[in-house]
């Protein structure tokens, strides 16, 4: 009778131990997966995913069967890459492609939520936070097609525009290099005209709050480095470049 009890209570005691196991597991996963960014899979502006596992769904890639390996990627300031759909994609020979608006969403998404600082930014620096001469890691974007021609990124739904929050704020300031279309074309613009140059357009920049002190598309913009390492007006460092856009 007593080795019956016994056995009865350990059976009690293992599944009660492990439904409070299960519900901790699930309380710290769901805890996980509530602090990720939100962002858009689809153009449609109401469906709304967590980023988790898909990264490759939030960005286009060029597309090596219209814009060949090989070419040479232009950016500004003398930078330039060679575009290799093999290399990591993010780095300046194979760059985030911007075509979309939901691709806007995601850019302000991840750089709010400090994902670009960790997968990047942070390598600049050694452990005592200062900066690592030369260093040059940060991501790389283009707005334009898959096929590198000039693309119109209208913000324009239901005869609203999209509401988006500057992409770039005091505690994660914009450091990267944007650049435009690679290949000669035109992309029509929401007034009708024809732009030889990417456009964006019928984005409404919101703000809340008193803690945005730059406002715009862009707001806060950095750059790797140090403002006091600077040797006979040359600075030791590297800036963001956003260019050839309208």
């Amino acid at each position: 009778m007593y080795k019956k009890v016994r056995k009865t209570l350990l059976i009690v005691f293992t599944t009660v131990l492990l439904s409070v196991i299960t519900a901790f597991s699930l309380a710290v996963v769901f805890a996980y997966y509530s602090n990720l960014p939100r962002v858009y899979t689809d153009d449609n502006t109401s469906e709304i995913a967590r980023i988790g596992m898909r990264i490759n769904l939030l960005f286009d890639r060029l597309n090596p069967d219209d814009f060949t390996n090989g070419t040479t990627i232009t950016y500004a300031e003398g930078r330039t890459g060679e575009f290799d759909n093999t290399k990591p994609w993010g780095s300046k020979d194979n760059p985030y492609i911007i075509s979309l608006p939901r691709h806007m969403l995601n850019l302000y998404a991840l750089q709010t939520s400090g994902y670009f600082y960790d997968r990047y930014i942070k390598n600049n620096y050694d452990n005592n936070d200062n900066y690592i001469e030369n260093s040059e890691e940060v991501p790389y974007f283009l707005v334009c097609g898959t096929d590198g021609k000039p693309k119109s990124i209208d913000g324009k739904r239901n005869g609203s525009n999209i509401e988006i929050k500057p992409i770039g704020n005091e505690q994660y300031p914009f450091i990267g290099v944007i650049g435009g279309a690679q290949v000669a074309g035109n992309a029509e613009a929401p007034n009708g005209y024809e732009s030889k140059s990417s456009v964006i357009a019928n984005f409404t920049v919101a703000v809340t709050g008193d803690d945005q002190t730059d406002v715009g598309l862009f707001g806060k913009i950095g750059y790797l480095g140090d403002e006091t390492n600077v040797t006979n007006g040359t600075f030791n460092g590297s800036i963001s470049i956003i260019n050839d856009l309208l």
